[in-house]
């Protein structure tokens, strides 16, 4: 367990496996819940676009960057991974831009 210190509080965030589980606790979980289904679904590593436009088709209708943040908030709870796409740098000021593919990690897939 790390303790932060940095807060009001000294709350103990876990560093194991169990940050995994953040997503089920957060205020908008149903949101979380419905990208993590997108992503089981595929069998490919999907883009903030992808994952968005998978979200519209099945009813959930949310901003491409509402669903950017929920991604990244997952990734930080090492539910998912998310890797550069390379397939679409053309020069170096596109390393700089966040231009990632999502997919499911192995704790993320067992928690879902």
């Amino acid at each position: 367990m790390t303790i932060q210190t940095d807060g009001p509080s000294l709350e103990a965030v876990p560093d194991d496996a169990r940050i995994t589980l953040s997503y089920l606790n957060a205020t908008e979980s149903a949101d979380y819940i419905a990208v993590m289904d997108v992503l089981e679904a595929s069998i490919n590593d999907l883009s903030p676009a992808q994952v968005t436009a998978a979200l519209a088709a099945a009813g959930r209708y949310l901003p491409a960057d509402v669903v950017e943040n929920r991604l990244e908030s997952l990734r930080d709870w090492r539910a998912i991974t998310g890797t550069q796409d390379t397939s679409r740098i053309l020069r170096h000021s596109d390393l700089l831009l966040r231009n990632r593919r999502y997919a499911l990690t192995q704790a993320g897939r067992q928690v879902h």
